[in-house]
């Protein structure tokens, strides 16, 4: 049970990581809320508690929560700002002069504004440059597959994978987000030929086994073009080079090199 124990509470320190002092701040106006509001305490304090009770269990951890890639996602109940928040709303309810209800609520608004993080200036957002919140290049090589097949078969990476998934159901991928372990297994098969695309580039073999496979489409990021001589030998051409990502086509003609005496010649 204590392996059981440290596993959640590791799990509770990478999640919230680099933001431990709104945990303890969290923690302080929790114990308030629970002391001194009662009508707060018995709407939303105590199944608070007792929801963190059944969540943060060693043993439904043990038996049912483990077996789950979205354990962690039950943490988004203990939300930290509704804390916080209810806490700061009942503390200036219980302030008498206006004047000081405004410069107590000022204060958190200011300190918020100043030393807080803004999500959206890190590098993990970027404008958005079509109506469904892509990035620019996904939504036309989607409609560039869509427009060939009615129900399109894929092989991409990883990135775009995810993108994919949001913009179309009819287009079938081999792997998606369950690459990183969400939704279901990969599969241990599809994981050799994950890794053989995204770690070693043994395209040649992935390619093959995705024209055996009636895989259709081959997509991959920029820096990741593959070589002509591999596209001519499974069958693939490149149909589309756009933004940061280019497509692929199995069209079954195949090219075959070779030397002789007046130089090299093409085989189809």
């Amino acid at each position: 049970m204590k392996e059981v124990m440290n596993a959640i509470i590791e799990l509770l320190k990478n999640y919230y990581l680099g933001i431990e002092v709104y945990v303890y701040i969290a923690l302080a106006c929790l114990v308030y809320l629970l002391v001194f509001e009662k009508e707060v305490r018995k709407i939303f304090i105590i199944p608070l508690i007792l929801i963190a009770i059944v969540i943060l269990n060693p043993i439904l951890y043990k038996y049912i929560f483990s077996k789950t890639y979205m354990y962690w996602r039950f943490f988004w109940i203990f939300s930290l700002h509704i804390v916080i928040g209810t806490a700061l709303i009942c503390l200036l309810k219980r302030v008498k002069f206006d004047l000081l209800k405004i410069v107590l609520f000022i204060i958190p608004c200011f300190l918020i504004i100043n030393y807080g993080n803004n999500a959206f200036e890190t590098e993990e957002f970027s404008k958005t440059t079509s109506i469904e919140k892509l990035p620019y290049g996904v939504v036309q090589i989607c409609e560039k597959m869509l427009e060939i097949e009615e129900e399109p078969l894929v092989i991409s990476d990883k990135e775009i994978s995810s993108y994919i998934r949001q913009y179309s159901g009819k287009i079938k991928q081999l792997w998606g987000r369950n690459a990183d372990g969400y939704i279901s297994s990969i599969g241990k098969m599809t994981n050799e030929y994950f890794k053989m695309f995204h770690e070693s580039g043994d395209y040649l073999t992935v390619l093959t086994y995705a024209a055996e496979e009636g895989y259709t489409f081959i997509i991959t990021e920029d820096d990741k073009e593959i070589e002509k001589s591999i596209l001519y030998v499974t069958g693939y051409e490149e149909i589309y080079d756009i933004g940061e990502y280019h497509l692929y086509h199995y069209t079954g003609k195949h090219i075959v090199e070779e030397e002789g005496e007046q130089g090299w010649k093409v085989l189809f």
